[in-house]
């Protein structure tokens, strides 16, 4: 049954093609869109954001810590800290509000552990582990099944 459906819309696409003046109709693999610039754009967000919390590194105790929001709803807010390491040298670290950032709200005196490539950091000895692994795990996947199957096809049909 389904190989006669196909050889029947064979032969009506060949007789499509002779009336609309030799324009090609093309397939349902052939209209499918380009995909592959979304895929780059997905894989380049999703990777730019795992990137920027793995190449954090900071050890040390928060000696200050300035919170400042954008107005006039207070939203998206960026917390600056000093982190004051066992060498009593200071480093700055600047926490904003996307999933690449560390914890917005910790007070002075907090002890806070992080690992460059890793995703996860302790405070106060606490392991935390809150960035979503999983959501940008699957944004990968998508963008690598929009390059795959999201292209169209290169076979010339007869």
């Amino acid at each position: 049954m389904l190989g006669h459906f196909r050889e029947w819309l064979g032969d009506f696409r060949m007789v499509i093609n002779r009336r609309v003046g030799g324009q090609k109709i093309p397939t349902f693999r052939e209209s499918i869109p380009n995909f592959a610039p979304l895929a780059l754009l997905v894989w380049l967000f999703a990777g730019h954001e795992i990137y920027q919390r793995a190449a954090i590194s900071l050890h040390g105790t928060v000696v200050s810590s300035e919170t400042s929001c954008v107005q006039p709803y207070n939203n998206r807010c960026d917390t600056t800290y000093v982190v004051e390491a066992q060498d009593q040298t200071r480093s700055t670290y600047v926490a904003g509000p996307t999933d690449e950032s560390l914890e917005r709200r910790l007070p002075v005196g907090t002890l806070i552990h992080k690992d460059k490539w890793s995703l996860a950091y302790s405070v106060n000895g606490r392991r935390i582990s809150d960035f979503p692994v999983v959501f940008y795990g699957g944004l990968m996947v998508f963008g690598l099944l929009c390059a795959l199957f999201g292209r169209p096809s290169t076979k010339k049909q007869i």
